[in-house]
């Protein structure tokens, strides 16, 4: 044992021992940062993608929602202001034809009044004419659906069919007797279609305060998936809305949000989803949060569902009619990782080339170091025995002299490779970094048109907006709509309807000159420019020259009512911002100035004049807005004196 414990180790092994546990630890090191900067850029980059996807969302609930609220807004002020009459059904029945007559699919707006009779019409996609839906006194378990012809009267009787069910049980009837004010129903699963559904609602009441009725106007909620799968966010991504109680409103995948029992549809929990990743999601808020009410503002999470990491992001929705939903955006991991593993492997695969070339050399200056040493120790025992040489102190210091510089040079090889390694991971940053600008301009351009889109457009607004306060300049907005669009699209088919869009946008966009002003795709086939720094002649000149630029284009439609050509109308509208006035109102009022346009025949420009008058601002708040799904050509009930028109 005490052999052992003296036993020396080689000269060579001595002095290798030092450098391979060097070089191991730098190349580990070298590794483990490329890897974790990889990682962190990967995560960086997916929770953008998420933010934006979750911002689109919104956007589209905003829109699509509120429409419905509009719509029996609408009802309701025609009720106030004595139009129509909710105790006669008859003038029920024309007032709601009339609405649906002005919309596009998918449009449902009825009453039920509080003898348990219920009047709907739907306009629906899959349906050539307008439907209605009755339950009328004698027998209010009676359902008769009705084709009707272009005059409102009853054409076919579709079906009839004993519903053993009083209107005034439902749960949103009660809903909406209960809450007194215009606000949402709980989700309900249309069993006849199937499709989980919810109602606007406007409660009416008489001067006794005694309940009349209630406006109702449906969505069906399977449209909103139907927006979520054409999100192409990320090869893998996934979207899906949840109520607090957990159930699912809709998802990407298309996945029924319902169950099938014993022929019974029932809601379904997002945790006991078939699709694995909703209910690894589901899950792990449920474990988080026992409460889901108490997320109040974006959350972030990592989840692990069969060794994929996924990422995923969880926004509450609310509106003011008491909607209130869990946005929730998924990205994996694996969707950005093939990249990074590839050059990750090329990092490895060159530290290793390095650390194996460096073992070599290390090898070979172990050697060419031990050789000199040991003719030295060999010098030192020969003296010890008496066997002198003259050149023993010269060759020790030759060879120490010798050591350094082999020192130096590995040092300088040392250096030489982690540098190579450094610049690799510095390339492959400045790679993501270009990745991430490019997002960044696609995020606000519009994909179809190449000009900006509606992001682009809002947050340009918010900033002249604030400037133009400061300056107490004239910022005018010019709203455009392409007529009979939908006709358009209807007669050529939706390729050619594109192809018309991209003409129209970029002709738009070659109208103003300054680099200051913005021309945006609004949504549809509507466009939008903000003019800075324009008073309303400007903004009237250049809406002139727009219109005048689309009409020299001469693009054929045959479905046009007012020409044979692709026309625009255009509402103009300029205000000096001020804190009496705001971002909603100045588009409102375009919005309303482009609606009498396409009221007063289309093909023309029509503009209304900014008025400080206080009474008059009032006035105008009160218009009625209104718009139709898909078509974009919006419905008001406004005082036309405000406005000012140019026919051209």
């Amino acid at each position: 044992m005490k052999t052992s414990l003296n036993k020396k180790l080689p000269l060579k092994l001595v002095l290798i021992i030092p450098f391979i546990v060097q070089i191991v630890g730098t190349v580990t090191l070298v590794g483990y940062l490329s890897y974790r900067t990889g990682r962190s850029a990967v995560e960086n980059l997916a929770n953008q993608l998420m933010t934006q996807t979750s911002n689109r969302v919104r956007d589209h609930l905003n829109h699509y929602l509120q429409i419905k609220q509009e719509t029996i807004a609408v009802n309701y002020k025609a009720f106030q202001e004595g139009h129509v009459d909710v105790t006669n059904l008859n003038e029920v029945r024309s007032h709601l034809w009339q609405q649906a007559t002005l919309a596009s699919p998918p449009f449902v707006t009825g009453f039920a009044n509080s003898k348990g009779e219920n009047v709907i019409y739907m306009s629906l996609p899959e349906e050539d004419n307008i439907i209605v839906r009755e339950i009328t006194l004698p027998d209010i378990f009676s359902n008769k659906f009705y084709r009707l012809d272009n005059r409102g009267q009853k054409e076919q009787l579709l079906s009839a069919k004993t519903v053993p069910l009083d209107i005034r049980t439902t749960d949103w009837y009660l809903q909406a007797r209960e809450k007194k004010k215009q606000t949402w129903s709980p989700i309900f699963i249309d069993q006849t279609v199937p499709t989980l559904v919810i109602n606007s609602l406007y409660p009416i009441y008489d001067q006794s305060n005694n309940l009349l009725g209630v406006f109702h106007s449906g969505v069906r909620l399977r449209s909103i998936g139907s927006f979520l799968s054409q999100l192409k966010f990320s090869p893998s991504g996934q979207t899906f809305i949840m109520e607090l109680n957990g159930n699912l409103v809709a998802t990407s995948t298309q996945d029924a949000p319902y169950r099938n029992q014993s022929n019974y549809l029932t809601p379904l929990n997002a945790k006991n989803s078939d699709n694995p990743i909703i209910s690894a999601i589901a899950s792990q808020l449920e474990q988080e949060y026992s409460n889901l009410s108490s997320i109040s503002e974006r959350i972030n999470l990592r989840v692990d569902v069969k060794n994929n990491i996924l990422f995923a992001q969880v926004e509450p929705y609310k509106d003011k009619y008491g909607l209130h939903w869990l946005l929730v955006t998924i990205i994996p991991r694996s969707d950005f990782m093939k990249e990074i593993d590839e050059n990750r492997k090329i990092t490895w695969l060159l530290c290793i080339g390095a650390f194996i070339l460096s073992i070599v050399v290390g090898i070979a200056i172990a050697h060419y170091i031990s050789q000199p040493i040991e003719r030295l120790n060999q010098a030192s025992s020969d003296i010890a025995s008496g066997k002198m040489t003259s050149t023993a102190i010269m060759t020790q210091i030759t060879e120490l002299q010798n050591l350094a510089n082999s020192f130096n040079f590995m040092a300088n090889q040392l250096e030489n490779a982690f540098e190579t390694l450094e610049n690799k991971v510095k390339e492959r940053t400045e790679e993501l970094t270009i990745a991430n600008e490019k997002l960044e301009l696609i995020a606000n351009l519009d994909g179809l048109t190449q000009i900006a889109n509606r992001r682009r457009f809002d947050e340009y607004l918010k900033s002249e907006w604030q400037r133009h306060l400061r300056e107490k300049q004239p910022l005018t907005l010019i709203l455009t709509d392409i007529d009979y669009f939908k006709r358009y699209n209807d007669h050529f088919g939706h390729q050619q309807g594109d192809e018309c869009l991209k003409k129209v946008a970029q002709t738009i966009a070659s109208i103003s000159h300054r680099s200051s002003d913005l021309t945006t795709r609004y949504g549809g086939e509507e466009f939008a420019v903000i003019l800075v720094n324009t008073n309303i002649q400007g903004g009237i000149t250049i809406a002139e020259q727009m219109r005048d630029a689309i009409a020299s284009l001469k693009i054929n439609h045959p479905r046009s009512e007012i020409a044979d050509h692709v026309t625009l109308s255009l509402g103009v509208f300029t205000v000096i911002p001020n804190h009496n006035n705001t971002i909603e109102d100045f588009i409102k009022t375009t919005d309303q100035a482009l609606y009498l346009a396409k009221s007063k025949g289309r093909n023309c420009i029509h503009f209304i004049q900014s008025d400080s008058n206080q009474e008059k601002k009032d006035k105008l708040s009160d218009y009625l807005l209104t718009s139709e799904i898909d078509d974009h050509e919006d419905l008001f009930d406004r005082d036309k004196d405000t406005g000012n028109e140019i026919n051209l």
